[in-house]
């Protein structure tokens, strides 16, 4: 469906194709998220000539941020949301399909910050000319009553678009850079803390070698196996049973 050949009449022709592994065509709007199963689509175009036509492509498959090179743009997250089968990026401060443009909302914030840190240093030089003539009192309403109002009129990015799961705790980058889930203290892992961490697949979840490990969601357990005692990670034999076993086979010889 690319370049152009000759053709000996005129015609008016669409060609449809699938879209290869992990690549999408993508909506045309915000926030631009991709469409499963969704074919490419080309239409044939006469150059004016009904000689030469060409193929306008209208529905281009892309790569997703999975396999595309440099993943998503300006440092921005590519996962898969909970709930969703594709992954894609995830964006904060920034829109497109990879994050490759500024939210002009987010640009908007960030330019009444910066005019409220103008104003307010504006303010505070004014405060500090006029300090000689103010009580004691004023100079201190003044002063917190501007420092408040600076920093309350900061808003965090990321954490207010990122949903982690299982008590996964969101932290911050900055004010541009996508949050991310912290799952390290929660038997969970992936990029909302959804998926649970089998701790028994690696050295029986530390529990002793005579116990049992049942993995849990976001945790595990260890039990002793039978003719041992102990809390699970400590199991030693029971010596009653281990002379009743061995009494029984002698007999049964």
């Amino acid at each position: 469906m690319n370049g152009s050949e000759y053709l000996p009449m005129e015609i008016n022709e669409t060609s449809y194709s699938d879209c290869s592994s992990n690549y999408y065509v993508f909506d045309n709007v915000s926030p631009y998220f991709p469409i499963p199963n969704e074919k490419g689509e080309a239409i044939c175009l006469l150059n004016n000539d009904n000689i030469t036509a060409s193929w306008d492509m209208i529905k281009p498959c892309e790569p997703s941020c999975l396999i595309r090179e440099g993943g998503c743009d300006n440092n921005q997250i590519c996962a898969k949301p909970v709930g969703e089968t594709i992954e894609r990026c995830i964006c904060a401060g920034y829109i497109g399909k990879y994050c490759e443009s500024i939210d002009p909302a987010g640009f908007l914030i960030l330019i009444f910050i910066f005019l409220s840190f103008i104003i307010f240093c504006f303010i505070f030089f004014l405060f500090l000319f006029f300090s000689f003539f103010l009580s004691s009192m004023t100079f201190f309403f003044f002063f917190f009553f501007f420092f408040f109002f600076f920093f309350s009129s900061k808003k965090k990015k990321g954490c207010d678009k990122l949903n982690c799961t299982n008590d996964g705790v969101c932290l911050e980058k900055t004010e541009t850079e996508a949050a991310y889930c912290d799952c390290s203290r929660i038997g969970y892992q992936g990029s909302f803390c959804e998926t649970d961490i089998n701790e028994c697949l690696i050295n029986n979840g530390g529990c002793d070698s005579n116990a049992i490990c049942a993995n849990t969601p976001g945790s595990f357990s260890c039990e002793c196996k039978e003719g041992y005692s102990g809390n699970g990670f400590n199991c030693t034999g029971n010596i009653l049973f281990s002379v009743f076993f061995f009494s029984f086979f002698k007999k049964k010889e």
